[in-house]
């Protein structure tokens, strides 16, 4: 299977590999493949500002960001970390 491939719905729904990764239910319209799952489009989004990712993004861990909301963050207490850090 890969995209584009037609499914009436029924089939679509009973695919497992179409539960969304970030809402767990079955995806039925538009599916959004990202780091090796699949998402709705609108579940896909920014671990910081929670904002759906539509495009460039990088990842933390297990956790997706908008390129630019990407910053570093401490080890300990997460806050952002500017200026210098260690």
């Amino acid at each position: 299977m890969k995209d584009g491939d037609p499914f009436c719905l029924k089939c679509l729904e009973n695919k497992s590999e179409y539960d969304c990764a970030g809402c767990s239910k079955k995806i039925t319209t538009k599916v959004f493949n990202a780091v090796g799952k699949s998402w709705h489009p609108e579940c896909f989004t920014c671990g910081d500002c929670k904002k759906t990712i539509e495009s460039q993004f990088k990842m933390k861990g297990d956790v997706a960001y908008h390129a630019n909301c990407a910053a570093e963050f401490c080890y300990v207490c997460k806050k952002t970390l500017s200026g210098e850090y260690y």
